[in-house]
Formats: C-alpha cells, structure tokens, sequence
C-alpha cells in the first residue's frame, strides 16, 4: 500500500493491524502529503503511540478531501490528542467520519480535542470510546458512540443534558458508563426531543428499574433501547 500512496492520486487507504509501529507510522506520514484526494485513512490498531501517531496527526493538515479517519487503538494518549487536535479544523468542511476510540486520552486529551472536533461542521459520527474522557461537549451528530468512558453520575449527567441539543441523533451507545439512576434520570428528560433516535444502548449502566421504565416510556416509539 505505502508503493501506492508513493505515487500519489490514492482515494481510500487502509493501513489497520499493520503492525506500522514507530517506524512505519513515520514512514507513512511522510508520503501523506502526496495523497491530497485521499477520501478515507484507516490506521487503527497499529501501536503507533504518542511519538509516531503525533508524527502522522500532524501530516492529515494537508488531507483537505479527508471524509473518514480511523486511528482507534493506537495508544496516543494526552499528547498525541494535543498533536491531533489543530490538524483537524483543516478539515472543517470534509470530514463525517471519526473513529478515536480505544487510544487513553483521558481528561486532558478529551479537553484539547473538544474545540476541534466541534468545528468539525459535516461531522455526523464520532466513536470517542474506551478513552476515560468523562464529560466532553458534543455536537450536532447523528450517531454517537460514548460506551466505557467511566463518567458515572457527574459526567452522565453533563453528557445527558448536552443532548437535549443534539435533536438529529439516531444512535446513541452510551453504555458501561456506570451513570447511576440521578444520570438516568436527566437523561429520561432529554429524550422526548430526540425524535429521530432509534438505538439506544445503555448497559451497565447502574439504573433502578424504575428509571430504566421511565426511559422507555419517554423513548420514541421506534427507539430500541437495550440495557444488557
């Protein structure tokens, strides 16, 4: 694949499990700025970590056409979220697809992303899981992955009123966040203005079965929503 970013005029390259490493990670960033049509990068589950994912984070600048980006499990950490976060605005008006799970931002890493990822303006899914981020602002999406982000009741109770905004969601994974019933609760009064919202997963989540009622009660009539 490398020979064939090299030449350039490549739309769709996926590099996921490549073993890439330090090495390949920085070999790869330096041919990105051929690819100025590329359209979809996949590097996921490549152990790049925070010197080598830094590295790449600050080629995809030049990738204006960049319409999905996957760099889940790749252990970038705080720094490579500092990294990655001015790379992004660049694609303002291109990108619909991000995948950053599974890389260990942490607090610090979910607050250096949260104003890029918000002017990311085409943005229509966004999977920040697995990342122990707590509570991190979200915007206009329609599908939406936050599972396993430990945020228990003061970050599902943040998450679940920022949602009452986001009215085109359809799926919502917010499970294995430990919210606790006073979350469950907040979240049962944003529901009903989530009219287009058809999944809704909620396992593990530590609600009585009178706030699981209630959120099934005020769900939409389509909503499926499961709680393991």
């Amino acid at each position: 694949p490398l020979a064939e970013v090299r030449e350039g005029g490549v739309e769709t390259l996926d590099m996921s499990g490549k073993e890439l490493g330090a090495g390949g990670g920085g070999m790869l960033a330096c041919v990105l700025h051929r690819c100025a049509s590329l359209r979809s990068l996949n590097v996921s589950s490549n152990a790049l970590e925070a010197g080598a994912g830094g590295v790449l984070c600050a080629s995809l600048s030049s990738l204006t056409s960049l319409q999905v980006l996957q760099l889940h499990t790749n252990g970038l950490g705080p720094a490579g979220a500092a990294i990655l976060a001015p790379s992004l605005p660049a694609h303002a008006r291109s990108l619909t697809h991000l995948d950053l799970s599974s890389n260990g931002f942490g607090p610090e890493g979910a607050v250096a992303l949260a104003g890029a990822v918000g002017a990311l303006t085409e943005l229509q899914k966004l999977s920040l899981g697995y990342n122990q981020v707590g509570p991190s602002r979200l915007a206009m999406l329609t599908d939406l992955d936050i599972t396993g982000n430990t945020m228990e009741k003061e970050g599902g109770s943040a998450v679940a009123e920022a949602l009452a905004s986001t009215t085109a969601l359809t799926v919502l994974q917010f499970g294995y966040n430990q919210i606790g019933p006073e979350a469950g609760q907040r979240l049962a009064q944003s529901l009903p203005v989530l009219s287009s919202l058809t999944t809704l997963g909620l396992s593990e989540s530590h609600l009585e079965d009178a706030v699981k009622e209630e959120l099934r009660r005020v769900a939409p009539s389509e909503c499926n929503v499961i709680f393991g």
